[in-house]
């Protein structure tokens, strides 16, 4: 039932919202109350599942998903998480979207219907209804970046493989998450497992770090430059 609710809420924020001139700066009252409201379904969550790591974990997930976001492309996002009992949970492109504006509003809004997804997704949910705990381990970005007078489209990923809130790799290709060795990126593995890509074209995995924004717009840069 909640996730009908928030689908709708999503729909209708969607609706009202693209009639509106919501531009940076600019905070409609149906967008604060959208936000607001997606937000009070997530703190209804929290205090349903009592499970800190889980929390924590996906909470840094977002933070670094909403300052990265920037207006006018294709985004999706897909997570890695762990179980107490070593298995893997896998939600690939678990949430796609556009956004036409940006603002903080927006990005708390956007954050807010990603946590929700996350955690109550099928896979989540039977996990720790069994006892266990859930933690993310490795999150996926991928979007469409548009380059160019002709505005031609480039699809690019970010990894954080750690989940530890910093985005770690990107290149022009969509990644996927992995523990095969022959399809593995050298450099991505760890206990959890590792990054593979399905490459647009012949491309270089960049390997990024705390000097280099995090933003869209600049991780594509990097992963596009010859």
């Amino acid at each position: 039932m909640k996730k009908i609710i928030i689908f709708i809420l999503f729909l209708s924020t969607i609706l009202t919202l693209t009639g509106c001139k919501a531009t940076e700066g600019n905070v409609t009252p149906g967008l604060s109350d959208s936000a607001y409201a997606a937000e009070a379904e997530v703190q209804q969550l929290r205090a349903e599942i009592d499970d800190v790591g889980f929390w924590n974990s996906l909470d840094r997930s977002t933070d670094m998903i909403k300052t990265s976001l920037q207006t006018g492309r294709d985004i999706s996002v897909g997570f890695r998480l762990a179980t107490s009992e070593g298995e893997t949970i896998l939600l690939e492109d678990t949430y796609l979207f556009h956004l036409a504006y940006i603002n903080d509003v927006w990005r708390s809004l956007t954050a807010s219907q990603i946590e929700y997804i996350v955690a109550t997704s099928e896979q989540v949910t039977q996990t720790m209804d069994s006892g266990q705990t859930v933690e993310v381990t490795g999150v996926i970005m991928k979007w469409t970046e548009y380059v160019g007078i002709d505005s031609t489209p480039h699809i690019i990923s970010a990894a954080d493989i750690d989940a530890d809130g910093k985005w770690d790799f990107a290149a022009e290709g969509k990644f996927y998450f992995t523990d095969s060795a022959t399809t593995s990126i050298p450099g991505t593995e760890n206990s959890y497992g590792a990054i593979g890509i399905i490459e647009v074209v012949p491309t270089d995995v960049i390997t990024l770090n705390s000097s280099i924004e995090p933003t869209l717009s600049s991780m594509a840069k990097l992963a596009l430059q010859d």
